[in-house]
């Protein structure tokens, strides 16, 4: 006889292949167990991977997950271990009600609760309308992906397709010469270096400019080597006299049309001409055809970036940002909905 209850629990170990298999089913997209570790289990924030995440099992089969990631936030003076939502998913031929959706949710909440008062995400589209509707998303505001343009050459190739592709790297060349030229007149002297992992000197940075933003990721060397460090991402950083005064996290991505550069992080407490002058060099020096970087709206950091001639681009959306408190009328609600104390960049979102 087949038992149609759904029983909604904790991850509890050994569940990993069913909640990976179910992973590359609904986003069609393979994922090593050992992907899945690093992000759920070996994240320095996390003493119990079941404290953040929910699964709804029928049958002994996993047929929902809604989990957190673990973040460390800087709030004031205090910090803050808040659930950040993914990987939400439902089997696609479990054939529920958005009931259980809403329950695997509210039971995220009752398990994160012991550490936070407020969960907060950037879901996409769908999740967003549900959470709305749904889960009581509150909006902070929107984040601003921020375009940087290194080299013409996609841009001559969408309005001459039949362009002869020596002509065009001909071209490609050619604008990167004037871009260079473009960053080295923004730059100003200082020390950058790559670098394969965080140091303790770190650490240093972030009690220098920890209250520099009101909510913000706490920055340190665990956390930090933990999420930046691996080889899709470089590191660089910017030193005088040794003393490390700031670091970027940078990503390459190719794509059938072009080479794009993200750039996941970017902290500094002094000289940032210098450092995104050193990252926009790397970029360049690796063919990136141009470089997107993600802020807050109203984030100080705007001014900065937009005189290394960084703008919006009408092809690069910007996409909501979205907390949730977990009890009514909580104290610092109007804080934490308020954008402007808030710094997030793509290195707080899990995709990037």
């Amino acid at each position: 006889m087949v038992n149609d209850h759904i029983d909604i629990r904790q991850y509890k170990k050994g569940d990993e292949e069913k909640i990976n298999n179910l992973f590359c089913k609904v986003f069609k997209e393979e994922r090593s167990i050992d992907e899945w570790k690093w992000k759920f289990v070996e994240n320095p924030a996390v003493k119990e991977p079941g404290d953040w995440i929910s699964l709804a099992v029928r049958n002994g089969e996993i047929i929902g997950h809604y989990a957190s990631v673990a973040v460390e936030l800087q709030i004031g003076e205090k910090v803050v271990k808040v659930p950040s939502p993914v990987d939400s998913m439902i089997a696609p031929d479990s054939k529920v009600s958005v009931s259980v959706f809403k329950n695997l949710f509210k039971h995220n909440v009752e398990i994160t609760k012991k550490y936070s008062y407020f969960g907060f995400g950037f879901p996409n589209e769908k999740a967003y309308m549900v959470g709305k509707r749904m889960l009581g998303y509150k909006d902070i505001a929107t984040m601003i992906p921020f375009f940087r343009r290194l080299s013409i050459k996609t841009m001559i190739k969408r309005r001459f397709k039949s362009i002869p592709q020596i002509v065009l790297q001909l071209i490609h060349k050619i604008s990167q010469l004037f871009f260079l030229v473009q960053i080295n007149i923004y730059s100003t002297k200082a020390t950058i270096k790559l670098i394969d992992s965080f140091d303790n000197r770190v650490d240093n940075l972030w009690a220098k400019i920890k209250h520099n933003y009101g909510i913000w990721a706490v920055r340190k060397e665990e956390y930090l080597n933990w999420r930046y460090k691996n080889p899709q991402n470089q590191i660089i950083v910017c030193e005088k006299n040794k003393t490390l005064t700031g670091f970027a996290v940078c990503k390459i991505v190719n794509t059938d049309d072009a080479t794009a550069g993200y750039i996941n992080d970017l902290v500094y407490s002094e000289n940032p001409s210098a450092l995104i002058a050193g990252v926009l060099k790397y970029m360049l020096k690796h063919d990136v055809d141009y470089v997107l970087f993600a802020l807050m709206k109203d984030d100080p950091m705007i001014t900065v970036i937009k005189e290394a001639k960084f703008i919006e681009h009408e092809a690069f959306k910007p996409f909501p940002v979205v907390f949730f408190p977990f009890y009514q009328d909580i104290q610092e609600e109007s804080y934490l909905q308020d954008h402007k104390n808030w710094h997030l960049t793509y290195g707080d979102l899990d995709r990037y």
